[in-house]
C-alpha cells in the first residue's frame, strides 16, 4: 500500500480582534502541502508546555493541495517553549482502502515577546489636542532559531494583555487601552508593559510644553542653552513666544547654524529681500509636522525670520538700525544677560560659530545699500553692503 506524501510548514500568528473584545485569541498556523492527489486532509496537533493544541476546524483553509490549520493557544506562554508538532495525512474517502496515510513529527519553538516598541514622545495641550492613543508593538526574537536550536514559529501579533501606567497622573493619565489624556502643564512618562512587567517600553509625554528632538521640554530652564530641533542646533533665546506672535507657552529659538550664505538683496528692504526668501525656503524644507509647530512673527508675518537689531540689542541699538517690522522687545535671555550695543558679548555667544557677519533684518536708515549684521564677536555692524554673501541664521517661534 502506497503512503501519502506531504510537506509541513509552521507559523505562529495572532489574529487581531476588535477593540471591544475582551481578549485576542492566539493561533499557531500549520500549513501542510499535499504532494499526492490522493490526500484528503490531515490530522494535526501540537503539544508543549503542558498544553495540547488542536485545530479550530471552522478556520481551516484549503486552496488546491494546501491545507492551513489554525490551532488556538488558550494560555500563551511568557517564554520560549518547544512544541512537538505531529501531522498525519488522511487519504480521500474513496481511496481509503487502497492508500495508507503517513505521519511526521517535528519540533518548533514558540517565539515569546522579546521587546516592546512605543512612540518615544507625545505632545498634548490642555487647550488643544488633549488626548491621544498610544499603540504598542510586541516584538518577537529576530533569530531564526530558539535557544534549543529548533526553528522559531513566526509571530504576527500577540494576545498578551498590555498594562499601562503614568509616572505623573497630575500631568497626564492613561487608561487600559493606551489613551493618554492631558491634565496640566508638565512632563510625565507613560509605560506600557507585558508579562506582568517583565518587558516595558516608555513614552515621554509633554503637556503644554515645546519639546526638542528627544522629547525633552523647552522652557525657562532652557534659556541660554542649545537644543536640537529638526536635527539642528538652536539657541533658546526667549521663553515667552507670545510676545512675538506665538501660542501660549511657546518659545523663541535662534539658529546655531548657518542655514545658507546669501546676499541680502538688491536693497536693504527686508520685505523683498533675498534674505527673507532664504528664510521662507528653509521653512518649506521642513516636514508638515514641523511646520505646524511654528507661529508667524507678529510683525514680519513669516514663521521663519531674521532677528532685528532691537531683538538682539534692545533699545540700545543705534538710531540708524531701523526696522519697519519692529517689535520693541529684546530676546529675553539677552535682556537678562544685559546685552547692549556696547556690551555685546552675550550676542557673540549666539553667533560665535558663524565665522563672519550674519544678516539681521534691520536696514540702515541712511544708506539704502547697507543692511545691519551681527559679527561673530557680537557687535552690531552697519557697514556691510547688501550684495555681500553672508550667513542666514533664522529664528522661529516654537509652540507646544
Amino acid at each position: 500500500m502506497k503512503r501519502l506524501c506531504f510537506l509541513v510548514s509552521l507559523a505562529l500568528c495572532l489574529l487581531s480582534l476588535p477593540a471591544a473584545a475582551a481578549a485576542a485569541t492566539e493561533y499557531v498556523i500549520l500549513t501542510v502541502n499535499a504532494q499526492d492527489a490522493a490526500i484528503g486532509g490531515f490530522d494535526v496537533s501540537a503539544s508543549g508546555g503542558g498544553m495540547t493544541l488542536a485545530p479550530d476546524e471552522g478556520k481551516t483553509v484549503i486552496k488546491g493541495g494546501q491545507y492551513t490549520y489554525y490551532l488556538p493557544i488558550p494560555d500563551p506562554p511568557q517564554e520560549d517553549i518547544d512544541f512537538t508538532v505531529t501531522v498525519a495525512s488522511k487519504p480521500k474517502e474513496a481511496l481509503s482502502a487502497l492508500r495508507k496515510g503517513s505521519s511526521k513529527t517535528l519540533t518548533m519553538t514558540y517565539n515569546a515577546i522579546k521587546s516592546l516598541t512605543l512612540a518615544p514622545t507625545l505632545q498634548l495641550q490642555t487647550d488643544g489636542q488633549r488626548s491621544a492613543r498610544l499603540t504598542v508593538q510586541k516584538n518577537p526574537g529576530l533569530a531564526a532559531t530558539g535557544p534549543t536550536g529548533h526553528p522559531y514559529m513566526t509571530v504576527r501579533d500577540y494576545a498578551a494583555p498590555v498594562g499601562w501606567r503614568s509616572s505623573n497622573p497630575a500631568v497626564c493619565t492613561v487608561d487600559g487601552t493606551g489613551l493618554v489624556s492631558a491634565v496640566s502643564r508638565g512632563t510625565a512618562t507613560v509605560t506600557a508593559s507585558v508579562y506582568g512587567g517583565k518587558l516595558e517600553a516608555r513614552c515621554k509625554v509633554a503637556v503644554d510644553l515645546p519639546v526638542d528632538d528627544n522629547g525633552d521640554p523647552i522652557d525657562s530652564s532652557s534659556l541660554g542653552q542649545t537644543v536640537t530641533w529638526d536635527r539642528k542646533s538652536w539657541w533658546v533665546v526667549d521663553d515667552d513666544g507670545t510676545k512675538f506672535g506665538g501660542k501660549r507657552y511657546s518659545v523663541v529659538l535662534l539658529a546655531n547654524f548657518n542655514a545658507v550664505s546669501s546676499a541680502f538683496g538688491v536693497d536693504n528692504s527686508y520685505s523683498a529681500s533675498t534674505a527673507r526668501q532664504q528664510c521662507l525656503d528653509y521653512y518649506q524644507s521642513l516636514s508638515p509636522e514641523r511646520r505646524a509647530k511654528l507661529s508667524p512673527h507678529a510683525k514680519v508675518g513669516d514663521p521663519v525670520w531674521l532677528p532685528s537689531a532691537y531683538e538682539l540689542y534692545g533699545s540700545s541699538r543705534t538710531g540708524w538700525a531701523l526696522d519697519s517690522y519692529e517689535i520693541p522687545r529684546q530676546f529675553g535671555w539677552l535682556a537678562g544677560e544685559g546685552a547692549t550695543a556696547d556690551s555685546y558679548s552675550p550676542v557673540g555667544t549666539l553667533y560665535a560659530n558663524a565665522g563672519t557677519y550674519s544678516w539681521l533684518r534691520s536696514p540702515r536708515q541712511d544708506w539704502a545699500n547697507i543692511a545691519c549684521s551681527a559679527s561673530d564677536a557680537g557687535y552690531l555692524n552697519g557697514q556691510l553692503g547688501v550684495y555681500n554673501s553672508r550667513p542666514i541664521r533664522p529664528a522661529i517661534i516654537l509652540n507646544p
